[in-house]
């Protein structure tokens, strides 16, 4: 059954529902909104004067007149979210209006006032878009000063920025001071949200004061990020650069060793999966059984259990009684007996023995740089090439030449007494 409902509104949606002016002839109703709930469609105009000829003598009741249907909730559910819908629109226009009456403003001739802010109060549509504009100036203006001071090489004065900016001195100065200001205030008025935010991650490796400063990092960044001209409000904008400021000190310094980000996000996810099986099997489930559960591979959730152990230090006591602890235990590198260093000498000399009897001087540098072999960091093919003037793909020939020669060559059963 078709519906069709009037209000006595002075805000006429024409924007979103444009019907022609024979509906709205009457002095008491001034649009009509025609809706059928089975095809979940709009009415043709025909139709709605056909509805509107046969409920003539339907009574007025307040400011609003409406047809009995089948579906009246589904009636008042659609009225409501066109009545939000208009209200976000107008709230929306408002705030584009007001960033461009600040736009209109010269606002590198006004300072802000002293006076504190009140933490927890949001700042204006207007004051946010002001606030927002300084932040990028103050970038602009630093990214301008890095760009001249490595391509000059010289640090660069305020009268020297103000003539690379192309502005005065004066007028320098107070973007400056407006932009140490912007940030100030926009931390004290949205330091409730960063808290906010901030409290649902303790307990994972950093205090809430650090989490607290990392999300009022990640606050003003959405806030030069922040574009007024959308309609939105920077506390919606900005809740997800704090988020993710936040969550991102976490993963790289919550731990002594950093993890990879792959590492640190399925981490949660095993740890979950591992509590809700050890409810449900009343014991600790095994790495197979996890794995099953949230369809990886075992390899890789034993990887990430192993690597988010927590490191232990050499310094722990290892014995109920007295005070050996694991740097007595564990030998180090000044342990090494005479005879492995006798024996690490030897091999050395025959390795190099091997190389220039059986190789080129190219073929044995090429191996040496390949492998490490001179106590250096092993190279890449390519960075190889670069010291060589030669190409990646033909050290690479090389590269296989010389090993297939030292595979042939008999030389290499010196070799097995080291092996053994």
């Amino acid at each position: 059954m078709a519906m069709a409902a009037w209000s006595c509104s002075n805000h006429t949606p024409s924007s979103l529902f444009p019907y022609p002016a024979k509906l709205s002839s009457k002095p008491l109703f001034h649009y009509a909104i025609l809706y059928c709930p089975k095809t979940c469609s709009f009415l043709d105009p025909i139709h709605a004067l056909a509805i509107e000829a046969a409920n003539e003598a339907v009574t007025i009741e307040g400011n609003s007149l409406v047809f009995e249907t089948d579906n009246i909730n589904e009636v008042e559910i659609f009225n409501e979210k066109i009545e939000l819908a208009l209200r976000r629109k107008k709230r929306r226009k408002r705030r584009r209006c007001c960033y461009s009456e600040c736009l209109d403003m010269d606002k590198g001739d006004k300072i802000f006032n002293s006076k504190s802010v009140k933490t927890g109060f949001y700042l204006t549509h207007k004051e946010e878009s002001e606030y927002s504009w300084y932040l990028k100036e103050e970038a602009r203006i630093e990214i301008l000063r890095k760009m001249v001071e490595k391509t000059s090489e010289i640090e660069l004065n305020q009268n020297q920025l103000a003539k690379a900016a192309g502005m005065s001195t004066k007028k320098l100065d107070k973007l400056l001071v407006n932009g140490k200001e912007s940030q100030k205030k926009i931390i004290q008025c949205y330091k409730g949200l960063v808290v906010s935010v901030a409290a649902s991650y303790q307990g994972k490796g950093l205090s809430l004061q650090d989490l607290i400063q990392e999300g009022s990092i990640g606050l003003l960044h959405g806030a030069k990020k922040f574009n007024p001209k959308k309609g939105y409000k920077l506390s919606t904008y900005a809740y997800w650069w704090i988020r993710q400021a936040i969550t991102r000190a976490v993963a790289n310094k919550s731990r002594l060793i950093r993890l990879p980000g792959s590492i640190s996000e399925l981490f949660p996810k095993i740890c979950n999966a591992k509590a809700e099986l050890s409810i449900k099997l009343r014991r600790m489930p095994s790495f197979d059984e996890i794995a099953e559960a949230l369809d990886l591979d075992v390899s890789t959730v034993r990887l990430v259990i192993e690597r988010n152990r927590a490191p232990i230090s050499i310094d722990q006591i290892v014995t109920s009684q007295g005070h050996m602890s694991l740097k007595d235990i564990i030998s180090g590198q000044e342990d090494t007996t005479p005879e492995e260093i006798v024996k690490r000498q030897m091999m050395k000399q025959d390795l190099e023995k091997i190389l220039h009897n059986v190789l080129c001087d190219r073929e044995a540098k090429i191996l040496k740089l390949y492998f490490g072999l001179n106590g250096d960091t092993p190279q890449s093919f390519e960075e190889i090439g670069r010291v060589l003037k030669l190409s990646r793909e033909r050290i690479r020939q090389i590269n296989c030449t010389a090993l297939s020669k030292l595979r042939e060559s008999s030389m290499l059963d010196s070799f097995k007494m080291y092996i053994t």
